[in-house]
């Protein structure tokens, strides 16, 4: 059984109870996080990758590569970027399947815990609570509740957090890049951003 929360804090913050249920298995969704994150860079580095190449191609690669090789024979260079392209696309498959297998035993776990805490939290309600309700109906709701925990922590919270990799590292590149077109592109977002909360709350 997990440890119980004031009454108060569960009703108004219903992320922190579910957050309780995470708490004994903090390492496995620690490592999934961290998964998913190299996973997203990774994703996010082929645009990345063709910059050098064609910086390659023109004879001004990456300083980096150039200290690395000592040379910038173009030979050299294409054949470092095609075997760095290899793991990197490896380490992205590989972080991939790190990740979905992290979050989808996280969540089954997870879902475990919730329903044997919900079958004895029913089994100490009254006799008038099943007079008063449909068993059936409520068992319903119960599970069809439970099942969508389970594919929020399954596929949504990897896809919030993906989001927030690709805002942060795209953020960055741009500029480093140009902080001109950097402002242009992330200047809208707080509109669409209140637009979006405006619009929920209609």
């Amino acid at each position: 059984m997990t440890e119980s929360l004031p009454v108060s804090v569960k009703t108004a913050v219903p992320m922190w109870n579910l957050f309780r249920y995470l708490r004994p298995h903090w390492r496995f969704f620690s490592w999934s996080c961290f998964s998913s994150i190299l996973n997203k860079v990774l994703d996010l580095m082929p645009p990345v990758l063709v910059g050098w190449v064609i910086d390659s191609v023109r004879r001004e690669p990456p300083e980096w590569i150039a200290n690395l090789l000592g040379t910038i024979d173009p030979w050299r260079l294409a054949v470092f970027l095609a075997v760095l392209g290899v793991v990197i696309f490896f380490f992205e498959s590989l972080f991939q399947w790190a990740y979905q297998y992290g979050f989808m035993n996280l969540a089954q776990r997870v879902q475990h815990q919730l329903r044997t805490d919900a079958y004895n939290h029913l089994q100490t309600r009254e006799i008038e609570f099943f007079e008063n309700h449909r068993m059936g109906e409520t068992m319903a709701m119960l599970n069809d509740d439970v099942n969508q925990i389970e594919r929020f922590l399954n596929i949504g919270f990897n896809e919030i957090l993906q989001l927030l990799v690709l805002f942060i590292f795209a953020g960055s590149v741009m500029l480093g890049v140009s902080w001109e077109l950097a402002m242009v592109g992330l200047l809208p977002l707080p509109f669409v951003l209140w637009g979006s909360l405006l619009y929920q709350r209609l």
